[in-house]
């Protein structure tokens, strides 16, 4: 991307401001060194440089964050600056299992991934732990392995093993495991209830690979320090996270790879509360535009800064308030920003404009908010909630002040959710506080509520 421009008029921002992660090489990409995450990721940087400096000293650490706040443009950056220091292995879990996912998945993924980042860079293993763990998934997965292995053969063509050459098989097995898994709730069941009798087989089998990894690094001159970034988890569902994370603790812990999980804000709440399980958890936050914080000012130039990478916006907005206005409606997410400004381009556009002006902006807000509307159906529910949180901006969860056993259980879900979608954002300042997203806030419906209760 080093020959991105930043677009000079509508037809040109929509490429310009893709949502995704970005490389480290990206000259989108802005440093957060004058926001408060600076921080955080630099104790995370020398968190483990330290480690690369004991013998089998392995570390589990848990990042989380809203999503869009940029924690895989983070994590992939950092994998970067470590590379001479670590041999970094960068692993999103496919969105088709993270609706239904335990530690046997994330073990499945984790093999086969690495089977098949050592075959393209062409880095050794010994070939056979790599068929004794491929052959005992195989083994413990499918009634008749030999018969899968034969069909592998008939239907894999000639340019799936000239990439993958002696892996090609054993990334092939893993991948039916894998593909079974994702297209059938029967036989993932029946996997995962073989698969839980030998949990710790298992464990042994892919720490043996681990081990093997880190020597054949070290014999060809790369660092056999592992740093394993698994990523996308956060985009699971917080009760799905929060059974994986609590049931699958000792087993991810048990690993012998320094490994980063990123996980959905929510796991930070009671009653699994993450830190109680991971001893080493970092939460990237939004830019700062909390009810409390003082940075507000300094929240809007990170924003500006950001923005202006991507779109001359001088040419492209009527005003440069707008541009600020919509910056305070994300709420600090990048994400959110980028949504607001995509939409209010297409308003532009469809209106036969030649730039966005404060009726396209606030078509874009009242988008974003009818989005969290919809989010928050039944109203009668999570309005109350919501106003409660946005009067004390504190974690007051507690709806009617019931503080019943289930009337706590009921409290936390709620949080959990409102976390998980981002009505509530965390903005894990040094006073503490939640606050309600502005576009909530600005959007009819709950001001209609807001104004009825008062």
């Amino acid at each position: 991307m080093n020959d991105f421009k930043p677009a000079q008029n509508l037809n040109d921002i929509s490429p310009c401001i893709s949502i995704g992660a970005l490389q480290p090489d990206d000259c989108r990409y802005l440093d957060l060194k004058d926001t408060n995450n600076s921080l955080l990721l630099d104790q995370l940087e020398l968190q483990l440089r330290d480690v690369a400096r004991l013998a089998d000293d392995f570390k589990k650490i848990i990042i989380t964050g809203h999503r869009g706040c940029g924690k895989s443009t983070e994590l992939k950056r950092l994998q970067h600056v470590l590379s001479g220091t670590f041999t970094p292995l960068y692993f999103p879990i496919s969105n088709h299992v993270l609706r239904d996912c335990d530690h046997i998945d994330i073990m499945v993924w984790l093999v086969e991934n690495i089977l098949r980042k050592f075959s393209l860079e062409k880095w050794p293993l010994t070939g056979n732990i790599v068929i004794d763990i491929t052959d005992w998934f195989s083994k413990k997965a499918f009634d008749d392995p030999e018969r899968i292995k034969e069909e592998i053969r008939s239907e894999t063509g000639t340019d799936m093993q000239s990439l993958y050459g002696f892996f090609w098989m054993p990334i092939q097995l893993l991948n039916r495991i894998k593909s079974m898994m994702i297209a059938s709730a029967v036989h993932r069941d029946a996997m995962r209830k073989k698969l839980h009798s030998y949990t710790t087989d298992m464990l042994h089998q892919v720490n043996v690979l681990l081990d093997d990894a880190r020597v054949s690094l070290k014999r060809i001159d790369k660092s056999p320090h592992l740093i394993i970034t698994i990523d996308n988890i956060d985009h699971m569902p917080a009760d799905v996270a929060a059974k994986l994370f609590y049931d699958g603790a000792d087993i991810f812990k048990s690993l012998r790879a320094n490994i980063i999980f990123s996980v959905p804000i929510a796991l930070k709440l009671p009653p699994l509360h993450i830190e109680n399980n991971f001893e080493h958890c970092y939460t990237l936050a939004p830019i700062g535009f909390g009810k409390k914080t003082s940075k507000k000012d300094a929240a809007l130039i990170q924003l500006r800064k950001f923005v202006n990478k991507r779109i001359d916006t001088n040419l492209v907005f009527t005003s440069e308030s707008i541009v600020d206005d919509l910056a305070r409606m994300s709420g600090g997410i990048y994400r959110d920003f980028l949504l607001l400004i995509h939409n209010a381009q297409l308003a532009a556009r469809s209106l036969k404009l030649d730039k966005i002006d404060k009726n396209c902006a606030e078509i874009a807000v009242k988008r974003l908010g009818a989005y969290y509307e919809k989010m928050l159906i039944p109203h009668e529910v999570y309005y109350p909630l919501l106003k409660a949180i946005h009067n004390s901006g504190n974690e007051s969860f507690l709806i009617d002040s019931d503080r019943s056993v289930t009337g706590i259980a009921n409290s936390r879900f709620f949080g959990a959710e409102l976390l998980s979608i981002g009505a509530v954002i965390d903005y894990n300042t040094d006073d503490f506080s939640y606050a309600i997203h502005p576009a909530i806030l600005h959007n009819e419906s709950f001001k209609a509520f807001v104004k009825k209760e008062n």
